[in-house]
């Protein structure tokens, strides 16, 4: 009887564990960079009827859904399992990506990145940081991090009428040159939202020519519509005896026109990373930070920034 009487009490105990066990949510928000800052942030709008998508990296198991007005969604996935997990570490971990026919017209995944050597694709991997069902770890080009939230660049919520010509030099001493970049960025977006344009920028230094192939993004600003912002992909090269070769690296540069004469008032900032994240060359006020847009006066040159080509 005492048998009988354990049998049923472990018995009603599987039950109620298993009528209150939580199945594990993977959570985001899908946003348009309408202030073109590159990072999610409250001046961002969200972007609804985005498809989700969440797979198994061992197979066998997918789920979906669409992000609502504000661009949030959640996607159920099933509770860890430690048994699956020592018979297969991959049961475990899946796969977030977006479906790009559902984004608006023309838009571009800003955020996250693909990790290239696991998969063309941009997107989240997920894996389980405790077996308690709901704590989640997104991992993604620059790292990992507990949200998985989305950043799109899309002309649906962007205005970016702004282009961009001009030459420049920045010395660390009268005989000691650092970078010299130039090129012409046009403020007429093509049909698939890139822009025509092109930019270069040699550090002397480091024996680096970096050189645009692909220009994705472009942000206007500044109280007199004197600040250009643009990002995309290139190539990156040694020279001088410089043997490294990237043939492709992502890139972010900053331009602000102050004036006619540019010397010492226009400013300058450029990073160029590679798809894991590290920078390998960078025209910054803060080396210590390579993310936080420092902008350098140019020693000799002039840097125009409107919305015409023959500016």
């Amino acid at each position: 009887m005492n048998k009988l009487h354990s049998f049923l009490s472990a018995a009603l105990l599987c039950l109620s564990m298993a009528a209150t066990a939580r199945a594990a949510l993977v959570t985001g928000v899908v946003q348009c960079d309408a202030n073109r800052s590159l990072t999610n942030d409250v001046g961002d709008a969200g972007i609804g009827g985005v498809m989700v998508v969440v797979t198994s990296l061992a197979g066998g198991f997918s789920n979906s859904t669409f992000t609502a007005a504000d661009g949030s969604f959640s996607v159920q996935i099933p509770n860890f399992d430690s048994l699956a997990e020592r018979r297969d570490p991959l049961s475990q971990v899946y796969f977030e990506t977006l479906v790009v026919a559902t984004l608006p017209p023309a838009s571009i995944i800003l955020f996250p990145p693909a990790i290239t050597y696991l998969s063309p694709t941009p997107g989240f991997y997920i894996d389980f940081f405790s077996a308690d069902s709901t704590n989640l770890v997104y991992t993604s080009g620059p790292g990992s991090s507990s949200t998985g939230n989305w950043l799109v660049s899309s002309p649906s919520c962007q205005s970016s009428a702004c282009g961009l010509s001009g030459v420049g030099i920045i010395r660390v001493s009268l005989r000691r040159l650092e970078h010299s970049f130039g090129g012409r960025i046009s403020p007429t977006a093509l049909p698939d939202g890139t822009r025509r344009g092109h930019w270069s920028d040699v550090a002397h230094g480091a024996k680096l020519r970096f050189q645009s192939t692909i220009v994705q993004t472009v942000s206007c600003g500044g109280s007199t519509a004197n600040v250009i912002e643009f990002s995309g992909l290139g190539t990156l090269r040694g020279i001088a005896g410089n043997k490294a070769r990237y043939d492709q690296v992502h890139f972010t540069a900053r331009a602000e026109d102050h004036g006619r004469q540019g010397r010492g008032v226009d400013r300058y900032y450029l990073r160029v990373w590679s798809s894991d994240g590290t920078t390998l060359l960078l025209v910054s006020g803060d080396a210590s930070n390579p993310l936080v847009i420092v902008p350098v006066p140019i020693s000799t040159g002039n840097l125009t920034i409107g919305a015409s080509n023959n500016r």
